[in-house]
């Protein structure tokens, strides 16, 4: 992709690697966190994208972690958005069988309680069906920026991105 765009090779030289770091100018203050060390190529694995995670955990506990935290709903609400397994879903039990996780996750999805379909996020399951682990990320670092950003109110995010067309 560097050779192949000339702004994305100026933006990104780290990941070009033509130089040692993509960001941090001088009056950058507080800790910063890279979690990628590579151009990443990202290809939609469904519907919903792709999935990442970081590499302390793994894409079945954040599975269960999604249908723990399913938030309680309205049944009527659910059903009227097509989601049979509306609120939490305990499904810790199969953490080592990924096709009875799968089963047990059904459809539990984070549905939030206004009327539109703009308010459903990712089915639960996806996270572990989209997943691409060459894309899981380096979060070793974050309880570390969490507490700065929890210290300092502030935060910010920076990354390139092209699209393939």
């Amino acid at each position: 992709v560097c050779k192949k765009n000339e702004a994305a090779a100026k933006a990104c030289p780290m990941a070009c690697q033509s130089v040692e770091t993509c960001w941090g100018s001088p009056e950058t203050t507080g800790s910063s966190m890279q979690i990628w060390h590579r151009w990443m190529d990202f290809e939609p694995k469904g519907s919903w994208g792709t999935t990442c995670v970081g590499k302390s955990t793994t894409p079945a506990k954040e599975a269960i972690q999604c249908g723990l935290n399913a938030p309680v709903v309205d049944p009527e609400r659910c059903a009227e958005v097509g989601v049979q397994k509306c609120g939490p879903q305990d499904c810790s039990a199969h953490e080592n069988d990924i096709p009875k996780l799968v089963a047990c996750l059904g459809d539990v999805t984070w549905v939030r309680p206004e009327a539109n379909d703009e308010n459903l996020f990712i089915p639960c399951k996806h996270i572990i069906e989209l997943h691409d682990p060459t894309c899981d990320w380096d979060d070793s670092e974050l309880d570390k920026v969490a507490e700065d950003i929890a210290n300092s109110t502030e935060w910010s995010i920076k990354f390139w991105m092209e699209a393939k067309t």
